[in-house]
Protein backbone atom coordinates (compact mmCIF):
# COMPACT_ATOMS: atom_id res chain seq x y z
CA UNK A 1 0.00 0.00 0.00
CA UNK A 2 1.66 3.20 -1.14
CA UNK A 3 0.65 6.45 0.49
CA UNK A 4 0.56 9.29 -2.00
CA UNK A 5 0.34 12.74 -0.51
CA UNK A 6 -0.43 14.26 2.80
CA UNK A 7 -4.19 13.68 2.58
CA UNK A 8 -3.71 9.92 2.18
CA UNK A 9 -1.25 9.74 5.05
CA UNK A 10 -3.54 11.80 7.28
CA UNK A 11 -6.42 9.52 6.37
CA UNK A 12 -4.35 6.60 7.68
CA UNK A 13 -4.01 8.43 11.00
CA UNK A 14 -7.78 8.91 11.03
CA UNK A 15 -8.36 5.25 10.13
CA UNK A 16 -6.02 4.04 12.85
CA UNK A 17 -7.64 6.36 15.41
CA UNK A 18 -11.22 5.39 14.53
CA UNK A 19 -10.47 1.65 14.46
CA UNK A 20 -8.59 1.78 17.75
CA UNK A 21 -11.41 3.76 19.38
CA UNK A 22 -14.05 1.39 18.03
CA UNK A 23 -12.06 -1.57 19.34
CA UNK A 24 -11.93 0.00 22.82
CA UNK A 25 -15.71 0.52 22.78
CA UNK A 26 -16.25 -3.09 21.65
CA UNK A 27 -13.99 -4.33 24.46
CA UNK A 28 -15.97 -2.28 26.97
CA UNK A 29 -19.29 -3.48 25.58
CA UNK A 30 -18.28 -7.13 25.95
CA UNK A 31 -16.53 -6.81 29.30
CA UNK A 32 -19.15 -4.68 31.08
CA UNK A 33 -21.06 -7.89 31.80
CA UNK A 34 -18.13 -9.60 33.50
CA UNK A 35 -16.71 -8.71 36.89
CA UNK A 36 -13.78 -11.09 37.02
CA UNK A 37 -10.35 -9.52 36.83
CA UNK A 38 -8.38 -12.34 35.24
CA UNK A 39 -8.71 -12.79 31.47
CA UNK A 40 -8.00 -16.50 31.89
CA UNK A 41 -11.03 -16.76 34.17
CA UNK A 42 -13.25 -14.69 31.85
CA UNK A 43 -12.66 -16.40 28.50
CA UNK A 44 -14.26 -19.75 29.41
CA UNK A 45 -17.35 -17.92 30.67
CA UNK A 46 -17.91 -15.80 27.55
CA UNK A 47 -20.96 -16.48 25.44
CA UNK A 48 -20.36 -17.24 21.77
CA UNK A 49 -21.67 -13.80 20.79
CA UNK A 50 -19.41 -12.06 23.31
CA UNK A 51 -16.41 -14.10 22.21
CA UNK A 52 -17.07 -13.17 18.57
CA UNK A 53 -17.40 -9.50 19.51
CA UNK A 54 -14.17 -9.69 21.52
CA UNK A 55 -12.40 -11.25 18.54
CA UNK A 56 -13.85 -8.54 16.26
CA UNK A 57 -12.45 -5.91 18.64
CA UNK A 58 -9.04 -7.58 18.54
CA UNK A 59 -9.20 -7.65 14.72
CA UNK A 60 -10.10 -3.94 14.60
CA UNK A 61 -7.22 -3.18 16.92
CA UNK A 62 -4.82 -5.23 14.77
CA UNK A 63 -5.91 -3.40 11.58
CA UNK A 64 -5.50 -0.14 13.47
CA UNK A 65 -1.91 -1.06 14.32
CA UNK A 66 -1.15 -1.95 10.69
CA UNK A 67 -2.38 1.47 9.60
CA UNK A 68 -0.27 2.97 12.38
CA UNK A 69 2.87 1.28 11.04
CA UNK A 70 2.26 2.96 7.67
CA UNK A 71 1.71 6.29 9.44
CA UNK A 72 5.02 6.00 11.28
CA UNK A 73 6.83 5.38 7.99
CA UNK A 74 5.55 8.74 6.69
CA UNK A 75 5.45 11.05 9.72
CA UNK A 76 7.56 11.87 12.72
CA UNK A 77 6.11 10.25 15.80
CA UNK A 78 6.09 13.69 17.47
CA UNK A 79 3.50 14.76 14.87
CA UNK A 80 1.47 11.56 14.51
CA UNK A 81 1.14 10.41 18.11
CA UNK A 82 -0.65 13.49 19.44
CA UNK A 83 -3.24 13.04 16.68
CA UNK A 84 -3.82 9.50 17.92
CA UNK A 85 -4.98 11.00 21.22
CA UNK A 86 -8.14 12.10 19.41
CA UNK A 87 -9.21 8.56 20.33
CA UNK A 88 -9.80 9.90 23.86
CA UNK A 89 -12.48 12.15 22.41
CA UNK A 90 -14.00 9.40 20.25
CA UNK A 91 -14.15 6.86 23.08
CA UNK A 92 -15.55 9.49 25.45
CA UNK A 93 -18.28 10.45 22.97
CA UNK A 94 -19.10 6.79 22.34
CA UNK A 95 -19.30 6.01 26.05
CA UNK A 96 -21.56 8.99 26.72
CA UNK A 97 -23.76 8.86 23.60
CA UNK A 98 -24.25 5.13 23.03
CA UNK A 99 -27.22 3.99 25.12
CA UNK A 100 -25.81 0.64 26.21
CA UNK A 101 -22.90 2.26 28.10
CA UNK A 102 -24.95 4.69 30.17
CA UNK A 103 -21.90 6.74 31.15
CA UNK A 104 -22.54 10.18 32.55
CA UNK A 105 -21.35 13.43 31.05
CA UNK A 106 -19.84 15.61 33.73
CA UNK A 107 -18.39 19.08 33.44
CA UNK A 108 -14.96 17.91 34.63
CA UNK A 109 -14.84 15.20 31.95
CA UNK A 110 -15.92 17.70 29.32
CA UNK A 111 -13.21 20.19 30.37
CA UNK A 112 -10.60 17.41 30.30
CA UNK A 113 -11.59 16.40 26.77
CA UNK A 114 -11.52 20.03 25.59
CA UNK A 115 -8.02 20.38 27.05
CA UNK A 116 -6.87 17.20 25.29
CA UNK A 117 -8.23 18.38 21.93
CA UNK A 118 -6.69 21.84 22.44
CA UNK A 119 -3.37 20.24 23.30
CA UNK A 120 -3.47 18.07 20.18
CA UNK A 121 -4.24 21.11 18.04
CA UNK A 122 -1.31 23.00 19.57
CA UNK A 123 1.10 20.08 19.11
CA UNK A 124 0.16 19.44 15.50
CA UNK A 125 -0.34 22.94 14.21
CA UNK A 126 3.35 23.85 13.89
CA UNK A 127 4.22 20.43 12.56
CA UNK A 128 1.90 20.46 9.53
CA UNK A 129 4.50 22.03 7.29
CA UNK A 130 7.23 19.66 8.33
CA UNK A 131 4.89 16.70 7.76
CA UNK A 132 4.22 17.90 4.21
CA UNK A 133 7.97 18.43 3.65
CA UNK A 134 8.68 14.94 5.01
CA UNK A 135 6.25 13.42 2.49
CA UNK A 136 7.72 15.47 -0.33
CA UNK A 137 11.23 14.35 0.65
CA UNK A 138 10.04 10.75 0.85
CA UNK A 139 8.59 10.89 -2.68
CA UNK A 140 11.68 12.65 -4.05
CA UNK A 141 14.07 10.06 -2.57
CA UNK A 142 12.22 6.92 -3.76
Amino acid sequence: MKVRGTASALSLIALSTVLSSTAQLVFRFVMQHYELFSTAAILPGLSTADLLLLLAGIALYAISMLAWVFVLSRFDVSFAYPLMSISYLLVFLGAVKLPFFNEALSSSKLVAIVLIVAGVAMLSYDEKTSARKKLDNYRANR
